[in-house]
């Protein structure tokens, strides 16, 4: 008498028994995170430093004037992280695909988060290689 069960599916696009695609999507998302989250906690401690105020040429600012000056821009930050997806969604739907636009948004992610260290490179090149990040992401 034959065995009428199901046989499991193939298990070649698997990997410890879930989908390749899983373990890319819960990197991003890790990644994307820590870099958003972590970000958002340190930023405004970021600018608000002597070393960083002085390259922006913000050493003349006040207390308050220089926070201020930092929490615009955080408020720019965070809202350019949550529309420049639109801009990277589009492409990935009807230009580069989904996979591509994940992995060029991760490189730019990463060459922020890099950039945020040297304080002479700027934290405007660091911020537009995040935001860019997130739209590809």
């Amino acid at each position: 008498m034959q065995d009428l069960k199901p046989k499991p599916p193939a298990s070649a696009g698997e990997m410890l028994g879930h989908p390749k695609g899983l373990f890319l999507l819960f990197g991003t998302e890790m990644w994307e995170r820590l870099s958003y989250y972590g970000m958002r906690g340190i930023f405004v401690f970021y600018l608000t430093s002597a070393a960083t105020a002085a390259v922006f040429g913000w050493e003349q600012l006040s207390d308050t004037e220089l926070q201020s000056k930092a929490l615009s821009y955080l408020g720019w930050y965070a809202m350019l992280v949550y529309l420049t997806p639109i801009i990277g969604g589009w492409m990935a739907d009807n230009i580069w695909g989904q996979r591509r636009c994940i992995m060029f948004g991760g490189v730019l992610m990463m060459l922020g988060q890099f950039a945020l260290g040297f304080p002479t490179s700027g934290y405007r090149t660091a911020a537009r290689f995040i935001c860019c990040g997130w739209a590809w992401r």
